[in-house]
């Protein structure tokens, strides 16, 4: 055995099975890691095994910062004109690599807590591009260079991004990685090492893993009021969209309602003299009260969610009528016109325990907790009213949040409503659920400066929080179907949290249907955490799709411009995918676009987002688009099988619900019957089955091939 280390690093070589394992903390970051191939000018020429002897050697001394251990390989003991050798440089920030005459590619293990779960993924941490990547499962593509820990924020570099490769094998639990070191380069240009606080240092924020134990695991779907119908918001209304969404949305993983700011206002700006405030909800709006309406959206198996603005009031009322100084500033503004003082102990000990008191009492699972950025502001502004001058603005708001997680429970959803302002985005997010990270958005312009945000902060995503980035309303006042179908589909492949925006029964056909096919929501994570520049006019979304039974990636391609467009992407540069022959299917234009190995060029209506699945070709019957959910199979199918030329497959579909699978069949195979489909068409090398499901259950679908090789010779 050969040992070196410096610092938190150790680096232990078996000169017997020529492996070595690299230590971080005394934890493995890497193991069973080979030299698996020695080449020359970029041909394989030898390998580690033809070699007889290992000498050790080290040099303790002449680098300032670290400590180098040499490995010399020799054909021959003496023979110095056939020998090969291989350096590491240990120092406090990672393990360097330098190899001598040969190129080597290095194979093994990384190791950054328990793979095989949704708290470990690959990532990049160092790209600066305007398209974004997501992944579900473990997935990873050719930029990928770092094992990230979410439940940690840690990432574990391996090299560079585009020359190192990260994969996850299944079979065996494990990220495998395979890494070049050429004999030409510094010790720099492939190294080793362990980032802490990925996210932590990056947004300047106190580091806590999302809590999946919250009302909502995964991101939330379900109408609000607010954008739907505004100051018309009522009993009446809210009960009408909530009976709509449970009987036609529920199966397709819609799951809450949120009842937004009208139940205590009623105009702008947002004071009131009717005696309605924090404490006391609307009673002409809602007659029989908060509580029997969160017990009717529960009734219909829907979960209530409540807009809270617990640090301002539209009116006074019985604390600050008894306690003058919990005002900090008297000032109409948008939302109202008493500002709460946060350091103030008659508002957090007395008021603060009250109205959220009555958010348990009414029934409510989760809050919207707005009007925060006014308040900060309002803080900023008028510090000097302050009851405890000696915290800072964020100290008090911490301090205030943290009262309002107390008395809400670790576990009620807190959704901070932040806007275009970070401060309220980040000040909080170790301590919120979620939080919306941009203003308003009615229209196509907004919606666009809302995914410049959507990027910024897209790296916390389902790590730290739910990135929220408000309604998707898809109604015709507001958008042409092509803009209704971007903004609901970019939520969707992102894996945000999704809120309807729009009174249900003014939604056409099509426009429903775009909800249908964007749900559920799926736990999607990002991949590159860095932020990435945003191109006003093209947007590119890669989800890269690891299921247990095949790996393949879905892409929106978005002209964000009102003009029509034409894009070449490049699949290895643009699109990330390995070097080999991919299925490519159109899936609103339901067109096969046929099998692509280099670029594919598209033509983009204004305003158009074009959804393709890219699947690896695999020489036999497969699945290359299916109908139920814009990810093509990720949503619904729960197994996946081709063996003895049989097809089959399992999916999870809705009641009523047309179900299509496009299957590519080679020209070598022929379909000779299946089971589970009412209908097929044939057509060229593809199969398209559907059926109408008559339940909201699973399904269980085969198809029998026969192959015949006689059209090759």
């Amino acid at each position: 055995m050969a040992y070196v280390n410096y610092g938190a690093y150790e680096v232990v070589y078996d000169t017997v099975q020529h492996q070595f394992d690299v230590f971080y903390q005394k934890k493995p970051i890497l193991q069973a890691v080979r030299l698996n191939g020695l080449s020359l000018n970029g041909e394989r020429t030898a390998d580690i095994t033809e070699f007889a002897t290992c000498e050790v050697d080290y040099d303790l001394t002449s680098q300032e910062n670290g400590f180098a251990m040499k490995l010399q390989f020799k054909r021959k003991i003496d023979d110095e004109s056939a020998s090969f050798g291989f350096l590491f440089l240990v120092k406090p920030n990672g393990v360097y690599l330098q190899a001598q005459r040969y190129d080597v590619e290095m194979i093994g293990t990384v190791c950054n807590g328990a793979a095989g779960t949704s708290d470990v993924f690959p990532v990049c941490l160092t790209r600066a591009a305007t398209d974004i990547r997501a992944g579900l499962g473990e997935a990873s593509t050719n930029v990928d260079h770092a094992l990230y820990n979410k439940k940690t924020d840690t990432a574990v570099i391996v090299g560079q991004s585009r020359r190192t490769t990260l994969a996850y094998d299944g079979q065996n639990s494990r990220y495998a990685f395979s890494m070049p070191v050429y004999a030409a380069e510094s010790f720099d240009e492939a190294g080793i090492s362990v980032q802490t606080g990925v996210l932590a240092e990056r947004y300047h924020i106190p580091f806590s893993p999302y809590n999946r134990k919250s009302t909502f695991p995964t991101p939330p779907v379900g109408w609000m009021t607010w954008y739907a119908v505004k100051f018309g918001a009522n009993e009446e209304t809210v009960l009408k969209n909530a009976r709509w969404q449970a009987q036609h949305l529920k199966d397709y993983g819609a799951n809450t309602v949120w009842v937004d700011w009208e139940w205590y206002h009623e105009a702008f700006p947002g004071n009131r003299t009717d005696g309605v405030n924090s404490l006391k909800p609307d009673p002409k709006k809602y007659p029989n009260g908060l509580q029997y309406l969160a017990d009717q959206i529960r009734a219909m198996g829907l979960i209530p969610s409540l807009w809270i603005g617990f640090t301002n009031e539209p009116a006074k009322n019985e604390f600050i009528e008894k306690y003058p100084d919990i005002v900090l500033v008297d000032n109409v503004h948008w939302c109202g016109r008493y500002f709460y003082d946060f350091t103030n102990p008659h508002y957090l000990n007395e008021y603060l325990p009250t109205a959220v008191a009555n958010v348990h009492k009414w029934g409510y699972d989760a809050v919207k907790f707005d009007t925060i950025p006014s308040s900060i502001g309002m803080h900023n502004r008028y510090r000097k009213n302050m009851y405890d001058q000696t915290v800072t603005v964020q100290e008090a708001y911490r301090n205030m949040v943290k009262k309002t997680r107390q008395l809400l429970g670790e576990n009620v959803y807190m959704l901070s409503c932040s806007g275009a302002n970070n401060a309220s985005v980040l000040w909080g997010a170790d301590i919120f659920d979620a939080a919306r990270v941009g203003d308003d958005i009615f229209t196509w312009q907004e919606h666009l400066k809302n995914i410049r945000r959507i990027q910024e902060f897209y790296p916390l995503h389902t790590i730290q929080m739910h990135v929220d980035a408000d309604n998707v309303v898809l109604r015709s006042e507001f958008n042409t179907f092509e803009q209704a179908k971007s903004r609901a589909t970019i939520i969707s492949l992102l894996g945000l949290a999704m809120t309807f925006g729009d009174e249900f029964e003014v939604l056409s056909e099509d426009r429903v249907d775009l909800l249908k096919r964007t749900l559920p929501i799926l736990d999607i994570h990002p991949m590159d955490l860095c932020v990435g520049d945003f191109d006003r006019e093209h947007l590119l979304i890669s989800l890269c799709i690891a299921k247990p039974f095949e790996n393949y990636q879905v892409t929106g391609v978005y002209n964000l411009t009102e003009t029509d467009a034409v894009r070449t992407l490049s699949l290895c540069d643009d699109l990330h995918l390995s070097n080999e022959a991919y299925l490519v299917y159109d899936y609103f234009r339901n067109q096969y676009l046929g099998m692509v190995t280099d670029t594919l060029t598209l033509d983009l209506k204004a305003c158009e987002g074009r959804i393709l699945s890219f699947r690896p070709y695999c020489g036999v019957p497969q699945i290359i688009s299916t109908s139920r959910h814009i990810t093509q199979g990720a949503a619904e199918l729960t197994s996946l099988c081709f063996e003895n030329n049989t097809l089959s497959f399992t999916a999870e579909l809705v009641q009523h619900d047309p179900y299509t699978v496009t299957v590519y069949v080679p020209d070598c195979y022929q379909l000779v019957e299946q089971s589970g489909f009412e209908t097929y068409t044939e057509q060229e090398n593809l199969v398209r089955l559907t059926i109408l499901p008559r339940q909201t259950k699973s399904y269980f679908f085969t198809l029998y091939f026969v192959h015949d090789d006689s059209h090759l010779q």
